[in-house]
């Protein structure tokens, strides 16, 4: 089963799965990232979720039938053939109250076994804790009028198997340029990376660099 996360344009959330991502009144262009996408995509993009963005049309008008009122019967004919109705009101009212509680009943044992039945309720196993082991950065291919700048980092997760959000962050003059990988790792497992700027300015001031996971 794919996991799915979301871009609000301030924080990622997730993961959820399909139902869960139908229910976050996503649009169009709400940013979406699974396994196996290189790059953060827009929802309209993501095939189980184009029927959400769909036009529908109603079904065709049919007149509707009109239904002739029904016979109404004397006393002796209804006596003749009406059952009593006291027992079928009896026994239709215990039915319903046996369909309540045996609804009651399953919805229970779901939750108990499935805490992520009930809408809202979240419980995330296996949260990758990721820790960036080095990083460097490297400005020798620059040009006259810009510093191209490449940053380098070995980021390392020491929890359970997941996916991690990397931000490479280089700063000048005041300005943040940031730039955001998300990949995902095994328990233990370590990646390496780089991430080149071209954003910086040759006759700037000061850089400095840094790089987070998360």
């Amino acid at each position: 089963m794919k996991i799915y996360f979301l871009h609000n344009g301030t924080e990622q959330q997730g993961p959820f799965d399909i139902e869960d991502l139908k229910t976050k009144n996503i649009n169009k262009k709400t940013p979406i990232w699974h396994e196996g996408l290189e790059n953060w995509t827009t929802a309209d993009k993501i095939g189980d979720l184009k029927e959400l963005f769909e036009t529908k049309s109603p079904p065709p008008f049919n007149e509707p039938k009109i239904t002739p009122p029904p016979i109404s019967k004397t006393n002796s004919d209804r006596n003749k053939t009406d059952p009593p109705t006291k027992r079928k009101r009896k026994t239709g009212t215990w039915v319903v109250i046996g369909f309540i509680a045996t609804l009651l009943i399953v919805s229970g044992i779901m939750v108990i076994n499935n805490p992520n039945a009930i809408p809202g309720v979240k419980v995330e196993i296996n949260t990758p804790k990721p820790i960036v082991i080095t990083s460097r950065a490297d400005g020798s291919k620059s040009g006259l009028f810009k510093a191209r700048t490449t940053v380098w980092a070995t980021v390392q997760n020491q929890g359970g198997a997941g996916n991690v959000l990397v931000t490479f962050h280089v700063y000048q003059d005041g300005y943040d340029y940031d730039r955001s990988k998300q990949i995902y790792l095994q328990a233990n497992e370590s990646q390496d990376l780089n991430v080149t700027f071209d954003e910086v300015k040759m006759l700037g001031g000061d850089i400095t660099y840094n790089v987070e996971a998360k």
